[in-house]
């Protein structure tokens, strides 16, 4: 039933990678709050844009919450938002997709 979730395929690759940068965004997103409450050099947001563009959208997504960080800036936050919706889109035209 789970066929793709076996080590063959190339779904279960991409969930890891999927995992990996969302853990590196998460923590990154927390260590940009650390230094924004400490008055030290932070961490810029095109690069917290890039690594969720790239996958990493959903730990951006929750560090938002958990770190009540950047939440407030509803552009940012469309973008996060929208960088889920791009890859959800992305899965759906790949599981959908005519032959």
């Amino acid at each position: 039933m789970f066929n793709w979730l076996t080590r063959q395929s190339p779904v279960f690759y991409l969930l890891i990678i999927y995992a990996l940068l969302s853990l590196t965004t998460f923590i990154l997103f927390g260590w940009d709050k650390r230094a924004a409450i400490k008055g030290d050099w932070r961490i810029p947001e095109r690069r917290l844009h890039t690594l969720s563009l790239i996958g990493g959208f959903a730990g951006g997504i929750l560090a938002m919450s958990v770190f009540r960080h950047k939440h407030s800036k509803t552009r940012f936050v469309l973008y996060q938002w929208g960088c889920a919706l791009l890859h959800l889109l992305g899965w759906a035209y790949l599981h959908w997709r005519p032959f």
